[in-house]
C-alpha cells in the first residue's frame, strides 16, 4: 500500500473504515511456494491489488516474475490498462516478496466497484538481464477470487474552467481518496495537450 499511496496511519485507517481499503488474506499454495493475496485498493476508477509470495528467493542480481497472469474481472478479460510486477525493494532476507497489481479504468466509472475478480498466476522464473528472456524456474499456478469492494468517496465538482490562454477547458472533475478524473475539452486543437497532475491542494 506504501509503494502507491503515501498516507499517515490515520488516513490509511480512514480508508479502511470506508471500505476503499481492505484486507482480502486468502493464500494459494503450489510446489512449495505460497501466494497470499494482501491489500486490496479499490475506487471507481482504479483498482491496486498486492500479492505476498513465500518460499522462493532469486538470486540478488535477477528480478522475479510470473510466466503468465490472467485476470478475469465479472467473468471477463478486463478492458483497463494495468501494470504488474515485483516491486524491486523487497525483502528477500525474510522470505517474503511482493507482486502489485495496478489497473486503470477512466472510461467507464464504477468499472470495479463491486465486481467479482479472478486472478491466476502460472509458473515462475526470473530475468537475469532487464532486456533478456524469463527463464522458469519453477512450475505452479495460483489462483484468487473474491469481489472488489463497492466504496464510494468520491467528490464530483462541475468546473467549466479555461486553463490560462489556452482553448483547453477542465468540465468535470472527480476526486477520491486515490485517484483523480477529469473531463477536458480542447475544440479545434490537437497541438495542446492535457496537463499532467502532480497533486492536489484543498
Amino acid at each position: 500500500m506504501d509503494a502507491v499511496i503515501s498516507a499517515t496511519n490515520e488516513q490509511k485507517q480512514l480508508l479502511q473504515d470506508n471500505g476503499i481499503s481492505s484486507f482480502i488474506g486468502k493464500s494459494s499454495t503450489s510446489n512449495g511456494i505460497t501466494v497470499t493475496a494482501g491489500q486490496t485498493i479499490v475506487d471507481n476508477y482504479f483498482a491496486y491489488l498486492t500479492f505476498e509470495v513465500e518460499g522462493y528467493i532469486p538470486e540478488d542480481e535477477y528480478q522475479p516474475d510470473f510466466m503468465d497472469m490472467k485476470i478475469r474481472i465479472d467473468g471477463k478479460e478486463p478492458e483497463a490498462s494495468f501494470s504488474s510486477g515485483f516491486l524491486s525493494d523487497s525483502d528477500r532476507h525474510d522470505g517474503i516478496l511482493e507482486y502489485n497489481i495496478m489497473m486503470m479504468m477512466s472510461a467507464e466509472k464504477g468499472y470495479f466497484s463491486g465486481k467479482p475478480v479472478h486472478i491466476e498466476f502460472n509458473n515462475m522464473g526470473h530475468y537475469m538481464e532487464k532486456a533478456g528472456d524469463l527463464t522458469l524456474d519453477t512450475t505452479g499456478t495460483w489462483t484468487f477470487d473474491w469481489a472488489f469492494g463497492s466504496a464510494d468517496m468520491t467528490e464530483s465538482f462541475e468546473l467549466n474552467a479555461e486553463l490560462g490562454d489556452t482553448d483547453v477547458s477542465v468540465l468535470h472533475a472527480e476526486l477520491s481518496p486515490i485517484s483523480v478524473n477529469i473531463t477536458y475539452d480542447a475544440p479545434g486543437n490537437d497541438k495542446t495537450a492535457p496537463p499532467q497532475f502532480i497533486g492536489i491542494r484543498r
